[in-house]
């Protein structure tokens, strides 16, 4: 019989763990979702939509604004990889 409060324990406790999990995952995307929304309009606040605003864009913010989204995903790969301590599959 206690075996079996134990394991209900670990159930209850594994389904606290992924409603968790679930909720902070959630509210990841949202966030990030707002993200992509908002910096655009950040950078080119005065242009209907992206494409305009980059069309209109100075040639120097053309090619900064791609190189430092590069080397920032480049940096949060790497930084992930060590952190983690995940082997290169090459």
């Amino acid at each position: 019989m206690a075996e079996s409060s134990t394991s209900t324990d670990d159930r209850a406790r594994v389904l606290l763990h992924a409603l968790a999990v679930g909720l902070l995952s959630g509210t990841v995307a949202i966030a990030v979702r707002y993200a992509a929304d908002a910096l655009p309009r950040l950078i080119w606040p005065h242009a209907p939509d992206l494409v305009s605003a980059v069309a209109a864009a100075p040639t120097a913010w053309k090619l900064a604004i791609p190189t430092l989204g590069a080397l920032l995903a480049g940096a949060v790969l790497t930084l992930g990889t060590r952190w983690s301590g995940a082997t290169q599959g090459w």
